[in-house]
């Protein structure tokens, strides 16, 4: 038995609650002094269970009382970390003593990093499906895919946001090379 039981256990108190009193009603079954025990185990039994519930009560309460204070401290640090920042007479090296670590600001552009195309399959519905590798560049950039038939100059073929991109419109079994660049705010890739 478990803290988790104590409905199943309130269950159990009602039952042995009329399973005495039926003992009681038939005298005979079982003498006195062993219904009078089964009373005196029934009823601490019943305190117990009754303590249980209340100790596990004052803990989920104390469990609430503690995220609350720390939520409230934590709230109080960032306010304090931030009047601290905000004032520029505070000297960094105080702040430092009281572990306050001013990052740089770096707010310049990131910008794109060259992909590769990975996998290109292409099938006899015209369609050529190419996988870009986007390894280290950000949610957000574009890829641009230029194709070159055998004997041409690349040409725009697409815009892609994804992985992946789909290039209709091909003749089935001629040969296409494909680049991909990269463009983010901070610069395209090379």
């Amino acid at each position: 038995m478990n803290a988790n039981d104590l409905k199943s256990d309130n269950t159990f108190l009602i039952a042995i609650a009329g399973f005495l009193a039926e003992l009681r009603q038939q005298p005979g079954i079982v003498d006195s002094a062993t219904v009078d025990t089964l009373e005196e185990t029934a009823s601490a039994m019943q305190v117990a269970v009754y303590q249980c519930e209340s100790a596990r009560r004052e803990a989920m309460a104390a469990t609430t009382r503690k995220r609350e204070a720390c939520d409230a401290a934590r709230d109080h640090y960032r306010a304090v970390v931030r009047q601290i920042r905000s004032s520029r007479n505070v000297p960094v090296a105080l702040e430092r003593r009281v572990g306050i670590v001013r990052r740089p600001r770096n707010n310049r552009p990131i910008p794109a990093l060259t992909p590769s195309i990975v996998e290109v399959h292409g099938f006899e519905t015209g369609i050529n499906e190419l996988k870009i590798d986007t390894t280290g560049n950000k949610p957000g950039t574009t890829y641009i895919v230029e194709a070159r038939q055998e004997d041409g100059n690349f040409q725009f073929a697409g815009i892609s946001t994804t992985r992946r991109f789909s290039h209709a419109g091909q003749i089935p079994g001629r040969r296409v090379l494909y680049r991909v660049k990269a463009s983010r705010p901070g610069g395209d890739s090379d």
